[in-house]
């Protein structure tokens, strides 16, 4: 169906009547009039809400809209498809299909960031034509119902908290019609059937306008009342993005638990959501959230004073790219996590795209495993060298030499020389770009004095730390020679990017002499051996990596604490260790055929030689071995058997 058809447009214009205080109110004859043209089959929610806001106050406010297929994937497997089993069970018997009907009458939604509806909106129609097809099923068998046909299922079964104004009466509207085009349906069964059509009491969706991480949700409904049923796509707010009122809110929820300061703000919805369902064990929920929620730190702030709710993970889809029917596509990358009481039994399942995996638990990192927690650490769990950050050096680029400044300042200063290092930020690893800076430990002022070029810059250092707001860069005022923190190895080492593509199977990393200085922007291992190459890029650590690293946006942000620290490096004899290592090393014999190829290039799914890609194949089916996995492991059962492993670490 096209966007801007007759339809969508009708559909705007009572929409932005009941917004905006048009001179026409949206009635019952008004909507019926705007049914006639619409096909149930063909009809879709536009996003009003796009139309009437801006790009700047939706991406303030985290505002996405999601699709149709997204909405499905939470609804279904949250109640969707245990409601259409239990239909099929039913529908030979008649008493039993009077209760299930009856049953489907009783249930109640909340969706807690409604926006316009979608969930809302989706949930009643799939609701609605399951109860289209009891009604029919029921008149089939049942010759005394056609003396009394009538719809149960009603909006008043539709609940809804939303900020905007605008949005709540959106997606009132959107109801409405629904329920219009719906009921259409039924008439069409009955008339078929040619029953006496009994029609219900006009209801409404309770939507309201209020902060929902303020409201209590239960005041919703009416004494002895509870939600069946908690769903939604909260907003998309990074910790470190939010407003000042949105801190506050995270802050007031998570009342009591520590580092509430690193959570983003979805993390408040699914703490009410576990909050409601402790209180009324019977209730379901299923978030859509970045899957930063599931990935380091985040985790322990989050997911621990979830569990210690009694609440556990019910299912979960990991992992997909987030598509929507606002015009615009979020840069982020999404999970579905399903949670109940721990004490309401079902059945776990883990999703990946059309396919379902039966689980016996799934912990907070989205995979089967016990339910640990990756905490971070100061100190690499098993005996292995450290790993650092490369050298900050906090200079105000003044100590940096850029690829068109090196001539230049060699020409005019040859006797500088001495003083200037290759310098390796994560661009230059990646991308094979070129940078020096001047290295001066230990050099002494005469030098200086002899150097203008050299002193020049280093006088622009001094002011510039001076100038900071932040006391210990003034205080670093005092060595303005130096970088602001210096921790560069003595000896070779292996270097990696901080921050890395998600779309590499791998992250690039390479060795590095003990004369090029790295930055704060890559990571270190100070004497590293090929052996240990050869760990780290195995398909073993990447898939470690992806399951419990940070995001900065939807990019691996490389945590030493969480993932380094806590890796579990496999026990291998010194036979195994020399297989690894020659495995390893042609890895790297054979990026060096390729001398115009940068990491970038090389680790790219699009131009990754095959030669290459091979080595690295041999080399993972190595490493799964020395961890007791099959060469073709999924990488679920490899993050599986990792979770495991660090558990029994953490026990001994």
């Amino acid at each position: 169906m096209q966007r801007h058809s007759v339809i969508y447009e009708k559909a705007m214009i009572l929409a932005r009547n009941c917004v905006l205080g048009g001179a026409d109110p949206v009635t019952e004859a008004s909507l019926r009039e705007l049914v006639e043209s619409i096909d149930i089959d063909d009809f879709e929610l536009p996003s009003f809400a796009q139309e009437l806001m801006g790009a700047e106050e939706r991406r303030e406010d985290g505002v996405h809209f999601t699709c149709e297929e997204n909405i499905l994937n939470v609804l279904n497997p949250l109640f969707l498809d245990d409601l259409a089993r239990k239909f099929a069970l039913a529908c030979t018997d008649a008493n039993k299909l009077r209760d299930f009907h009856h049953s489907l009458a009783s249930l109640k939604f909340l969706d807690p960031a409604c926006g316009c509806g979608n969930f809302l909106l989706i949930a009643y129609r799939e609701l609605r034509c399951l109860e289209n097809r009891v009604i029919e099923e029921r008149l089939k068998i049942d010759a005394s119902y056609k003396k009394r046909c009538e719809i149960l299922v009603g909006l008043d079964q539709c609940y809804g908290i939303e900020i905007m104004a605008a949005s709540c009466e959106l997606a009132r509207v959107a109801l409405m019609l629904m329920e219009q085009i719906t009921a259409r349906e039924t008439r069409r069964i009955a008339e078929k059937f040619a029953c006496h059509w009994q029609e219900s009491a006009q209801k409404s969706a309770k939507i309201v306008k209020a902060n929902a991480l303020v409201l209590a949700w239960q005041e919703l409904l009416d004494d002895g009342e509870r939600f069946d049923y908690i769903f939604g796509n909260p907003p998309f707010i990074g910790a470190r993005l939010m407003t000042k009122g949105q801190k506050q809110d995270l802050k007031r929820v998570l009342c009591g638990q520590k580092n509430t300061g690193n959570l983003d703000y979805v993390g408040a919805w699914f703490y009410l959501a576990a909050k409601y369902m402790q209180l009324n064990n019977r209730c379901q929920s299923a978030f859509v959230a970045t899957n930063s929620i599931c990935q380091g730190e985040q985790v322990a702030n989050l997911w621990e004073p979830i569990l210690s709710l009694g609440i556990d993970i019910k299912f979960a889809q990991r992992d997909f790219k987030w598509f929507n029917d606002g015009g615009e596509q979020a840069a982020v990358h999404c999970v579905i996590v399903g949670f109940g009481a721990k004490s309401v039994a079902r059945d776990k399942f883990m999703i990946a795209g059309r396919t379902r995996k039966s689980a016996t638990h799934i912990n907070p990192y989205l995979v089967e495993g016990p339910n640990i927690v990756v905490r971070s650490r100061q100190n690499a769990i098993c005996k292995v060298a450290a790993m650092n950050f490369g050298s900050m050096p906090n200079d105000g680029g003044h100590l940096i030499i850029n690829e068109y400044e090196y001539e230049e300042f060699v020409l005019k200063e040859p006797q500088s020389l001495k003083y200037i290092r290759p310098l390796m930020g994560s661009s230059q690893l990646i991308h094979h770009k070129k940078r020096w800076c001047l290295w001066l430990v230990g050099v002494k002022q005469s030098t200086l004095r002899d150097n203008p070029l050299i002193l020049e810059r280093v006088e622009r250092v001094r002011e510039h730390r001076l100038r900071s707001v932040r006391k210990n860069t003034q205080k670093l005022a005092q060595t303005p020679t130096l970088f602001g923190e210096i921790r560069h190895p003595s000896s070779d080492y292996l270097v990696l990017p901080a921050i890395s593509s998600e779309n590499r199977q791998y992250i690039p990393m390479d060795f590095v002499d003990k004369n090029t200085i790295s930055t704060n922007t890559t990571l270190q291992i100070a004497g590293a051996s090929i052996y240990d190459f050869g760990i780290l890029t195995s398909v073993v650590h990447m898939a470690w990596m992806r399951a419990i690293c940070g995001r900065l946006e939807i990019s691996y942000n490389y945590s030493i604490q969480i993932v380094y620290n806590n890796f579990v490096w496999p026990q291998a004899d010194i036979h195994e260790k020399l297989t690894i290592t020659a495995l390893a090393q042609t890895v790297l014999d054979t990026r060096l055929q390729f001398p115009d190829m940068s990491l970038a290039k090389l680790y790219s799914p699009r131009t990754m030689p095959e030669s290459l890609r091979e080595a690295h194949r041999h080399l993972d089916r190595a490493v799964l071995e020395l961890y007791g996995l099959k060469s073709d492991a999924k990488e679920h059962e490899i993050v599986e058997k990792l979770m495991n492993l660090y558990a029994k670490h953490c026990d001994n």
